[in-house]
């Protein structure tokens, strides 16, 4: 590729990932790009081929980076990118470990949905709302998703444990 075009990648990927355009999503076979449908129209370049194979090759640095990998061989430029982004990725080394290692399902993603319980005589009238929460894992390819609903109260619980939990990971 000649240094123009790659100059062209490294400045359309940079911004697209500073601005949150482009995700990278971390799973527990390896990673893949995550591009909201509406965004998508902002990276032309995503439909060339060489972009893409660009972006998967300097996002594999960055694993390197994460898992202390011997970098010596890569290209300035490229250790350079793979920099910028692996500084903004909060926690890789553990997270990646994590994916990687795992005996059981990891989580991949929660997806939650407000619903509400109308008034069987009067439907404008609300009598309950309460969310559903999807919580999917994987281990490897291997998916699993549960839905459940939670009402205010549930949710005010989840959100206490969870924040004492990531206060007592955090203090080791």
């Amino acid at each position: 590729m000649d240094s123009d075009k790659k100059n062209e990648y490294t400045e359309m990927l940079l911004n697209a990932y500073n601005k949150g355009l482009l995700r990278i999503i971390w799973s527990t076979s390896g990673f893949s790009l995550g591009i909201e449908t509406e965004k998508r129209d902002f990276i032309p370049e995503l439909s060339e081929k060489a972009f893409v194979d660009y972006v998967f090759s300097v996002i594999k640095i960055v694993i390197d980076l994460a898992e202390g990998r011997n970098v010596d061989d890569i290209s300035e430029e490229d250790l350079e990118v793979a920099r910028a982004i692996y500084e903004q990725e909060d926690d890789l080394k553990n997270h990646l470990y994590i994916k990687k290692h795992s005996k059981i399902h990891c989580f991949k993603l929660l997806e939650s949905q407000i619903i509400s319980y109308r008034n069987d005589e009067n439907p404008k009238e609300t009598e309950a709302v309460s969310a559903i929460l999807k919580l999917s894992t994987e281990n490897g390819d291997d998916e699993s998703s549960n839905a459940f609903e939670v009402s205010g109260r549930d949710l005010e619980y989840i959100i206490k444990y969870l924040t004492e939990l990531k206060e007592k990971m955090d203090s080791i």
